[in-house]
């Protein structure tokens, strides 16, 4: 309670017994009853009869009051505190799910960026390629169409050549006989 221990400033000749308030007899004589005392003479007061000890009285029964009410007081002021913390959590964990929502936006459109530059440089690069292939490939079957064509030919005059060699191994067995 304020830092002082009251009840043992409090009492005088007679000490407090911690029962609840304390009257003016136990406060007179007491520390506080001579410090308020003091003060006031020192400030220009003139007492009157026991009023610096009903001041002193006072006082001591306000820090009895005093005490459980700051008590309250503090607990009240703990728990607004922990209630802004935790609003003051729930805000920053909002934010956080904010930025990272952003961070993978940011990530999914760079990534799709990406993807279509490698779709374009995969077009020049192998688009060419692609048509050079397509070039050689129809070369080639022109090719194997050509060749196929004097195949045909030159198995048409074998052929002709085999009949004509056969007709000539008749006549000449046939001549000879």
């Amino acid at each position: 309670m304020l830092g002082v221990p009251w009840d043992k400033f409090t009492a005088g000749r007679v000490a407090a017994s911690g029962q609840g308030f304390v009257n003016a007899t136990n406060v007179a004589g007491s520390n506080l009853h001579h410090v308020v005392y003091g003060v006031g003479k020192f400030i220009g007061v003139d007492f009157k009869p026991w009023q610096a000890v009903g001041i002193a009285k006072d006082l001591a029964n306000f820090t009895i009051v005093l005490g459980p009410i700051l008590s309250v007081v503090g607990a009240g002021l703990d728990a607004h505190s922990m209630q802004q913390e935790a609003e003051r959590q729930d805000k920053m964990a909002e934010e956080r799910q904010n930025i990272t929502s952003q961070f993978i936006a940011i990530a999914k459109n760079i990534e799709n960026q990406i993807e279509n530059l490698l779709a374009e440089v995969e077009l020049e690069v192998y688009g060419d390629i692609d048509k050079q292939i397509a070039a050689a490939r129809q070369q080639e079957e022109g090719a194997i169409a050509a060749s196929n064509t004097w195949l045909k030919q030159l198995t048409g005059i074998r052929q002709d050549f085999e009949s004509i060699l056969l007709s000539i191994t008749k006549a000449t067995e046939n001549t000879v006989i």
